[in-house]
């Protein structure tokens, strides 16, 4: 009987991490970067952890705090949840967005973080949208704002992000230790 409890409690904390993986969000997001840069062609390669559903990756925000993120390819911008937001202290109230996930519409605020820093990549003047704390757990995402400034492969055997430089990239980040 345990087992099957077990079992249970598991799956529906793998429906609910699959769900976020899956979160649609509809916004508009100025680029706020600007400027050609180039980089190393030989990319980066960053270790992922692989648990409950999700890839999880470790990134430095505004140089001061390390948080622990879904990678999410489907989202369109970074998230981060309120209490990530208070630890950060932000404090701009940002233009509000009403973004729709899997579990219905929110509201958020739109601001642009300093930076976030992946292995040795710092990327600068990342929009992100701050989400109110639910009651659940928090859970903030690595999306397409942070993402989409390079060609991005998933090694899921060897549980390995690899950032590439693009040939045309739309700077605000620093590449090299």
């Amino acid at each position: 009987m345990d087992d099957v409890r077990t079992i249970r409690a598991r799956q529906s904390k793998l429906e609910h991490v699959g769900c976020l993986l899956w979160v649609l969000i509809i916004i508009a997001v100025k680029p706020l970067w600007a400027g050609p840069i180039e980089l190393d062609p030989e990319g980066l390669d960053i270790p992922i952890e692989s648990m409950d559903g999700g890839l999880w990756i470790t990134v430095r925000i505004n140089e001061r705090v390390d948080a622990r993120l879904l990678l999410d390819t489907g989202a369109s911008t970074v998230i981060l949840p309120q209490q990530l937001a208070d630890a950060l202290d932000i404090r701009e109230e940002g233009k509000r967005r009403r973004l729709r996930t899997v579990h219905g519409e929110v509201i958020g605020r739109l601001v642009a973080l300093d930076s976030i820093g992946l292995g040795d990549v710092l990327v600068r003047n990342v929009p992100a949208v701050i989400l109110p704390d639910s009651g659940g757990q928090a859970i903030g995402l690595l999306g397409r704002s942070f993402l989409s400034r390079f060609i991005v492969r998933i090694d899921l055997d060897r549980s390995l992000l690899t950032l590439y430089p693009r040939a045309e990239v739309h700077g605000g980040y620093e590449w090299g230790g």
